[in-house]
Formats: C-alpha cells, sequence, structure tokens
C-alpha cells in the first residue's frame, strides 16, 4: 500500500512537472504566433511602401518624359529664332551705306 501511494505521488509529481513545462512550451508558442503576425503586418506595410515608391518613380519618370519633350521644343524653337535673326541681319545688312 505504502509502495503505491509513492508510486501515486511520484505519479502526480511528474504530472505536475509536465503541466508546467506544457505551459511554458504554450506561452512560447503563443510569443511566436505573435511575433509572426507582428512580421506578416510589418511585410504588409512593407509592401505598401514598396508600392508607394513605385508609383513615385513611375510619376517622376512621366514628369521627366514631359520635361525632356518640353526641352526639345524650347530649342527646336531658339534654333528656329536664330535662324530667324540671322536672316534678318542679312536683309538689314542690304541697307547699310
Amino acid at each position: 500500500m505504502k509502495l503505491s501511494q509513492q508510486v501515486v505521488e511520484k505519479t502526480v509529481g511528474k504530472a505536475d512537472e509536465t503541466k508546467v513545462v506544457l505551459e511554458q512550451m504554450r506561452s512560447a508558442i503563443a510569443n511566436i504566433v505573435h511575433l509572426n503576425v507582428e512580421i506578416a503586418n510589418m511585410l504588409n506595410q512593407q509592401g505598401h511602401i514598396v508600392d508607394n515608391v513605385n508609383s513615385n518613380a513611375a510619376d517622376i519618370r512621366g514628369i521627366s518624359e514631359t520635361v525632356y519633350r518640353d526641352s526639345q521644343t524650347v530649342d527646336s524653337t531658339m534654333h528656329s529664332q536664330v535662324d530667324k535673326i540671322a536672316h534678318q541681319e542679312d536683309m538689314l545688312e542690304q541697307f547699310k551705306v
């Protein structure tokens, strides 16, 4: 009888130790799940930031292309003006005495 009681007490002690370890494991798993959720949220935010950067880069490219085309138009207009001024100077030379 005493031996049975010792076995039961030992079994109860091991069960208590197991319960403590399982609680620690449960807590560690809950912490891992929480960290995974935080990582997923951060990755989602990072994805939005990357999308914003890509959108801004596309906008900048569009603006740059517009500025380039406009500068080509200005350059062409300036060349035309230079040609007209040269022609005007040639015509004025004819009237010099």
